[in-house]
C-alpha cells in the first residue's frame, strides 16, 4: 500500500443508485469528474455518507474498485472497509489494498476484547505491513471506563503518530486515567470473567427477546440489535425507568430498531419482565 500524505480538500462521496436499486456506476463516474475537475485533494469511497451500511460485499467492493480505475492515480482514494462483522470488514480492507486504494479508513477496535477470541479477528499482526492502519483501542467498553476518557491508538507510521502528538494537547490523559488504566491491564481474572459473562448470558437474552415477538440479529459483543413490532418500545419502556438504545437514526434501520446490552441474568430477566409488561 502507498504512503501518501493527505492535505487539503477531501471529499466524502455519497454512493448513487438507480431506480432497480443496483449502484448507478455512469452517475458514479459524472461525480468523481466534477471533483477532479474542481480541484478535491483526496476522495473517501463507501465512508458514512456513501451508503455502505446498507450496500453488500460486492457492492462496496465493485464501487471502490470503479472509483480506484477511474480516478487513475490523479488524486489518494481512501477505501470504507469497517463494518459490524470483524471478519467482512478484514477481507474489505485486504481486498480494498489489492483493487489499489491509497488508505483505508480507521480501524475501531473498541469492542473487540469483548469477544470470545478476540485474537481471531485483531488487525494488529498487519501493523508491520501496512503502515497506514491506525487502529483505535479503548478502555471505555471492556473496563466500562467512559468517564476517564482512557484509550490509545497503534500504528507502524512513527511520523504520523509523532504528528498526532503534536497536534494533541500537551496533557492529553490525567494522573487519574494513568492509574485507572494501570491498574485494569493487571485485571486479567475480571477480563475472563466479563467474557463468560457475555458467552452465557447473550444466548439467553437473544432467546427471551424472540420470545416477545422481536426479530434479533446475531450478535458477538456485549449488545443485541433487534426490531420490536412496537415502535414506540423505547418510550413505553422509559416510563417505566429503562432506557434503550433507539436505533431508528441508524443508516438502513428505521422505527422500531433498538439496541440491548447483554447485563447480569437478573438484569437482563428485568428487562424481559418489564418489555413482557408494556406489550
Amino acid at each position: 500500500m502507498k504512503q501518501p500524505v493527505f492535505t487539503g480538500s477531501c471529499t466524502a462521496l455519497i454512493t448513487p443508485f438507480a431506480a432497480g436499486h443496483a449502484v448507478d456506476y455512469p452517475a458514479l463516474a459524472g461525480l468523481l469528474d466534477f471533483q477532479l475537475e474542481n480541484g478535491t485533494d483526496a476522495l473517501v469511497v463507501c465512508g458514512t455518507t456513501g451508503e455502505a451500511a446498507a450496500m453488500s460485499y460486492e457492492e462496496r467492493l465493485r464501487t471502490i474498485e470503479a472509483v480506484v480505475r477511474h480516478v487513475d492515480g490523479r488524486i489518494p482514494v481512501i477505501a470504507g472497509s469497517g463494518s459490524n462483522n470483524t471478519e467482512s470488514a478484514i477481507a474489505l480492507s485486504r481486498d480494498a489494498v489489492l483493487a489499489g486504494a491509497d488508505a483505508l479508513l480507521v480501524v475501531d477496535e473498541c469492542f473487540l476484547e469483548l469477544l470470545d477470541r478476540p485474537e481471531d479477528f485483531a488487525m494488529k499482526g498487519f501493523l508491520g505491513q501496512y503502515p497506514n492502519l491506525l487502529i483505535l483501542k479503548a478502555f471505555t467498553k471492556l473496563y466500562a471506563m467512559a468517564g476517564l476518557r482512557l484509550g490509545y491508538c497503534l500504528c507502524a507510521d512513527t511520523a504520523l503518530l509523532g504528528r498526532m502528538r503534536g497536534a494533541g494537547q500537551p496533557w492529553a490523559v490525567s494522573g487519574p486515567a494513568q492509574a485507572a488504566g494501570i491498574a485494569a491491564l493487571k485485571e486479567t481474572d475480571y477480563v475472563e470473567a466479563v467474557r463468560a459473562l457475555i458467552r452465557a448470558e447473550r444466548p439467553r437474552l437473544a432467546a427471551g427477546l424472540t420470545a416477545l415477538g422481536c426479530q434479533v440479529c446475531p450478535g458477538e459483543a456485549n449488545f443485541l440489535l433487534f426490531f420490536s413490532p412496537v415502535p414506540d418500545l423505547g418510550e413505553r419502556l422509559r416510563k417505566r425507568g429503562i432506557l434503550l438504545r433507539d436505533c431508528s437514526n441508524y443508516r438502513g434501520l428505521g422505527p422500531g430498531w433498538y439496541r440491548a446490552s447483554v447485563r447480569t441474568g437478573e438484569e437482563n430477566q428485568a428487562l424481559l419482565q418489564t418489555i413482557r409488561e408494556v406489550l
